[in-house]
């Protein structure tokens, strides 16, 4: 699961662990998305 995170970018692998584990694991999916879905598209 981190592994393919860290593919992308591994700037924002320590911040989703540490929110996935407070809110959940759909959190961490959100900001993967947010920095490169957004900027990229």
């Amino acid at each position: 699961m981190v592994s393919e995170r860290t593919s992308t970018g591994r700037y924002y692998r320590p911040v989703l662990v540490t929110t996935r584990s407070s809110s959940g694991h759909f959190t961490d999916h959100y900001w993967s998305e947010k920095p490169s879905r957004c900027r990229g598209e």
